[in-house]
């Protein structure tokens, strides 16, 4: 297939799928919260921030804190007002900003303030290119670009920005008003003047009006447009766009051994890495809770051990916060550089400095040149553990059969145990502890390592090229904006990726962060993929060697509206033959990367989970995953626990599309959760969340909680609210579902309960607990519902762990005998937990013991893997290796185990 053709049809398909963002009227009522200014004090540079009334700021905040996924604080100066004439359609009002600007509401012991950087400001180009032009509204904006090029907007600025619309377009004019800037019109004069204009169609007047609005949230359609565009005049491609687009893929290396490993991963988390240093192009699937973000920052730590950069991209915030959180709870993710818009620049800057001004005095500077051969013993030794633990079931079960065939003759027995005994004691119980202790020295370790290279790397760059770095750290505190782009291309960034290797940025960002130099980076991460378009990734691939690809295709896909003759269309435009692979609107870049995958060794499936409790995962594993989720927090204190709950409601679905009992029942709920953790603190309060599959529900219940919540209670839970589209990658302590049916409600709100991956989403994203709102009967719903058989599930739960009273294994028994004289504790026997079984589990005082059996003939004669020991050791439950040959000769085991169970 051919690669320009394929980019070309992606290409087009993005735009024809994407619109520009644009605010054509300010007062519209798809935005919210519009407050005018009556002074400029931000965007002239006067004050870093300005005063905003503690009535607005509240509101706002509130807003911004129900709805952080979904909705953005925008902050617009300088508008075109005017009324325009549309065919067919009723006349419109124009307010139009030419400036605006991503703001946040910060909250001081003052009171609320608004704040924005100046280097973020966006032209709203979607409204000029409708004005009427002299010439063509790229000449205009070229000039205006550059009139533009400093930050500051002050009235000598605005006099050259009225030269350039006086010169190129036909139908704008600047109010007398405008010579008072930073002196501000108010919201009901700018009303009035915008009526006083009914006999008066396209054409607009400037005025100084400044103020904020909150919108829904806006992408970075034009930068995606521009590099995909770029990419059609090059014909020299990276290996990562090659494997993407092309269907085929090939081996880096047979052989991969990381010599640092600062986590410890399951057997799929391994298997990932692995595959991530082995082709070019891989993917991990992880359904909910499955330690995908902690997988991505496996991987991206991995490569950093071995002197390689990485680029992990989002298609939203959230998801890279997620990401970028995980990363620094490695030492070296205090490293990475999360980029976008001019914070990332001061935390950029900062770091830089940092190695410039301040390099002698920054942490881990002791791990420099250091002798790592400690570090070398230490994983040499584990994995010589790892061989003689594989080693011990089959000698325990072998030594065990010789005892228990000798069995009458003493003296056979004792010289053969006194033979023996000294290697069980160092196989068995010293063997484990070396080995855990070894694993938390060489993670330890690992980490210092990883620190000193780096920091050697560093030392490096700035003896050789410290020239370069200063230049970088000038250019980045440049304020002409003209010249952004030029500077990125300027900057060899080959230095900056040795000091700084992991960058994270969200897809429509990169454009601004990072110049598109053919495999800049060694690998790119592209996580949350089911929600990412086949197109906007192009660019981040031609910035990449090799690729990993990660998401659910059991999840949300990206929202398309192209029709299939659109498409159709496209592909014949470029010679394509229609493939259904190449359905933009149905394929997300996860399904896209699966078909396109050759060999199972690229694909990882991530099934342990850890996010929920038993109850609350159980219908989506057997419904979506086959069972194969295997659930780690399936612990005895939680699996007989109810997690999941109905409150049956008595609402009906108003005509709005809302159901209002069922959204007053929730109030009711989240005032009594507030009221009982009135004394907890932040940290420790229970965080919430509150879904439903339907816009006008959520926009209710959000009108609701506003009136009825403060903003310090919304803050202290955490409490957001939103679609499943809102919460996919998303997760609470306590998920209220407001399903907002009736008996009586169209089968169409019925068919899209049905829909799998919004179910899925919706039931997934509690960790604790879930409440069920429900106003329809059980009964009535039909019979292949997802909804019915979710909740009937619920109804009839039967307890999944029926203990075996009468086990077929001598050893057990005796275990039991030596435990029931022991007080204050809970034991299972054969307790099965993510798929296999731990032969005892001791609990005491919510703290677990494992004790694995071995040797003896019967049903608990075989032992688990090392990896078993390792991952459960990771979620805090210690195992313990125990054979019937020390058991039966070793006349102090009995003590010491008593020991380690009264000290959980």
């Amino acid at each position: 297939m051919d690669i320009l053709s394929l980019i070309k049809y992606f290409t087009d398909c993005y735009k024809a799928d994407n619109r520009e963002f644009g605010i054509e009227n300010f007062f519209s009522t798809k935005f919210e919260n519009q407050y005018l200014q009556k002074n400029e004090e931000l965007i002239n540079g006067d004050y870093p921030k300005q005063f905003l009334p503690d009535k607005v700021g509240i509101s706002i905040s509130k807003n911004l804190q129900l709805y952080s996924r979904d909705k953005q604080l925008f902050y617009c100066s300088i508008f075109l007002i005017g009324k325009r004439k549309i065919f067919n359609k009723k006349n419109i009002n124009i307010c139009a900003p030419l400036f605006f600007y991503p703001a946040e509401i910060i909250k001081t012991e003052e009171g609320y303030f608004i704040k924005l950087e100046q280097s973020e400001r966006k032209i709203n180009n979607a409204f000029l290119k409708t004005l009427d032009f002299k010439e063509s509204y790229d000449t205009f904006l070229k000039e205006l670009q550059t009139v533009l090029k400093q930050e500051i907007i002050d009235y000598p600025l605005l006099a050259k920005v009225q030269r350039t619309f006086e010169k190129h377009v036909v139908n704008v004019q600047f109010a007398e008003d405008m010579v008072m800037f930073p002196k501000l019109i108010g919201a009901a004069s700018v009303k009035k003047r915008i009526a006083n204009k009914d006999n008066s169609f396209d054409n607009f007047e400037v005025i100084p009006s400044s103020g904020l609005m909150v919108s829904s949230k806006a992408s970075n359609i034009n930068s995606i447009v521009n590099e995909l565009e770029v990419l059609q005049n090059t014909s020299d491609y990276s290996s990562a766009l090659i494997s993407y687009l092309q269907d085929h893929s090939f081996q880096i290396t047979e052989k991969y051994d990381s010599s640092i490993k600062p986590f410890i991963l399951n057997e799929a988390q391994e298997n990932s890495v692995k595959a991530a240093n082995t082709v070019n192009k891989s993917v991990v699937v992880g359904p909910p809770g499955t330690g995908k973000s902690y997988t991505v920052s496996a991987i991206a730590i991995d490569y950093l051990s071995q002197g390689k950069s990485v680029l992990i991209a989002t298609q939203t915030d959230e998801a890279l916060q997620v990401l970028s959180d995980k990363l620094q709870s490695f030492s070296v993710g205090r490293y990475r550089v999360k980029a976008g818009g001019s914070r990332y620049k001061r935390s950029l800057i900062s770091s830089l400095e940092k190695f410039l001004y301040k390099f002698d005095q920054l942490p881990y500077r002791s791990q420099m040149n250091r002798d790592w051969s400690h570090l070398s013993k230490l994983i040499k030794r584990l994995k010589e553990i790892e061989v003689e633990f594989s080693n011990i079931e089959e000698k325990s079960i072998d030594l065990t059969q010789k005892v228990i065939n000798a069995s009458g003759i003493a003296g056979y027995i004792r010289v053969k145990w006194l033979k023996l005994f000294r290697l069980w004691q160092k196989q068995e119980w010293r063997l484990i502890d070396e080995y855990i202790l070894s694993l938390k020295n060489s993670i330890k370790e690992g980490n210092n390592k990883l620190m000193g290279q780096l920091l050697n790397e560093v030392e490096y760059k700035i003896n050789f090229h410290r020239k370069e770095l200063q230049a970088l750290v000038n250019s980045l505190k440049n304020d002409d904006l003209a010249l952004q782009s030029d500077r990125l291309n300027a900057i060899n960034f080959n230095v900056i990726l040795k000091a700084l290797p992991v960058w994270l940025v969200k897809i429509d960002n990169a454009a601004e962060v990072l110049p598109m130099h053919k495999e800049m980076f060694d690998l790119l991460i592209i996580d949350e993929a089911t929600q990412c378009d086949m197109a906007s990734v192009l660019p981040l691939m031609q910035r990449a060697k090799h690729l990993v690809v990660t998401g659910d295709p059991k999840q949300l896909r990206h929202i398309s509206f192209l029709s299939k003759q659109q498409m159709f269309d496209i592909s014949k435009k470029h010679n394509l033959k229609w493939d259904e692979k190449f359905n933009y609107r149905k394929k997300s870049l996860l399904d896209f990367t699966l078909e396109n995958i050759e060999s199972s060794n690229q694909l990882n499936f991530l099934n342990e989970h850890y996010r929920s409790l038993p109850d609350i995962i159980a219908f989506s594993n057997q419904k979506f995953y086959d069972d194969s989720l295997l659930v780690i927090n399936d612990l005895p204190k939680y699996r007989d626990q109810q997690s999941v709950f109905i409150h049956e409601i008595e609402g009906k679905r108003n005509t709005k599309g809302a159901n209002e009992k069922e959204a007053k029942e929730i109030i009711k709920y989240v005032k009594k959760l507030i009221r009982n953790e009135d004394s907890v603190n932040r940290k420790q309060a229970t965080t919430l969340g509150i879904i439903s599959p339907f816009r006008d529900q959520v926009s209710y219940l959000g009108r609701l909680i506003r009136k009825e919540i403060t903003l310090s209670q919304l803050q202290k839970h955490n409490i957001r609210i939103g679609t499943p589209f809102s919460f996919q990658g998303d997760e609470r302590d306590i998920m209220l579902i407001s399903l907002a049916i009736d008996d009586d409600s169209h089968h169409s709100a019925m068919n899209y309960l049905n829909r799998e991956d919004v179910f899925n989403v919706m039931i997934t994203r509690a960790r604790n607990v879930q409440e069920i709102f429900l106003s329809a009967s059980i009964e009535k719903l039909k019979f292949d519902s997802l909804l019915r058989e979710y909740l009937e599930g619920i109804s009839h739960k039967e307890n999944t762990n029926i203990q075996e009273e009468n086990h077929l294994d001598a050893f057990i028994n005796q275990m039991k005998d030596f435990l029931e004289d022991l007080p204050d504790i809970n034991y299972y026997l054969g307790y099965q937990l993510s798929g296999f079984v731990i032969d005892v589990l001791v609990e005491k005082n919510g703290n677990y013991l494992g004790i694995d059996l071995i040797g003896f003939p019967g049903d608990f004669q075989r032992s688990f893997s090392i990896e078993r020991y390792k991952v459960l050791y990771r979620i805090g439950i210690q195992v313990i290796p125990l054979s019937y040959m020390t058991w039966h000769f070793d006349e102090t085991l009995k003590e010491k185990l008593r020991k380690k169970i009264n000290n959980l």
